[in-house]
């Protein structure tokens, strides 16, 4: 995302808040629609409107995190899902499917998003509320397209660690993070102390990972 934008524009930081802030309107788009889709135009130009004034998701423009890429990828896959079930074609799967991979990339922790999705599509199918067909179809295609992006971008890690990393090398230090806060209580936050300082000292990612890991 930010190599796109620099190639485009140059090692511009401005650019990227830009393009950010541009994501984030259509974040609050996308939440008027969701709304749109499952109630009426009054409550989902409230539903818009919230998200627009939010002030967790103004901050998050200003920041070269993964917070307003990841949050425009949910809402709208959040979206497609809603479309997935009015639809009856298997485009909506696809696209569900390519968006749960694309997040899991950006946020590695929503990689459990979509195989939850699943299995409570199979609950439906149980419970024979949906067209059995079209909702095995719908969970077959969304799962392929979901694998082959996660398999390619462990490929590349493969490739670049000689390791198998899944998705990121940064399960060590969230992991780390996540029971050792800064200060003890900032949550949330990058860990920062004499082990975390120790394993950035590491030249392998994947060496720092499992060596977080183990620490934890």
């Amino acid at each position: 995302f930010l190599a796109s934008i620099f190639r485009i524009f140059g090692h511009n930081y401005f650019s990227v808040r830009t393009v950010q802030a541009v994501l984030g309107a259509l974040t609050c788009v996308t939440i008027y629609l969701t709304a749109l889709c499952l109630f009426d135009k009054k409550v989902a130009l409230i539903a818009g409107l919230l998200g627009a004034v939010n002030i967790s998701f103004i901050k998050s423009s200003e920041n070269l995190l993964t917070e307003a890429l990841s949050t425009f990828l949910i809402s709208l896959l959040v979206f497609f899902l809603i479309r997935l079930k009015n639809g009856r074609n298997l485009r909506w799967g696809f696209l569900v499917g390519a968006l749960s991979g694309i997040l899991a990339l950006t946020r590695s922790e929503t990689v459990f998003f979509l195989p939850f999705i699943c299995g409570v599509w199979l609950l439906l199918i149980y419970l024979k509320r949906p067209s059995f067909r079209l909702s095995v179809k719908g969970c077959i295609v969304s799962l392929i397209i979901f694998m082959s992006i996660v398999l390619l971008w462990s490929y590349r890690n493969w490739r670049i660690y000689h390791a198998f990393v899944p998705i990121t090398t940064t399960v060590g230090m969230n992991l780390y993070s996540s029971y050792c806060p800064p200060q003890g209580k900032l949550f949330g936050f990058t860990a920062n102390d004499e082990i975390a300082q120790l394993s950035r000292k590491m030249g392998n990612e994947v060496e720092q990972s499992r060596f977080l890991v183990n620490a934890t």
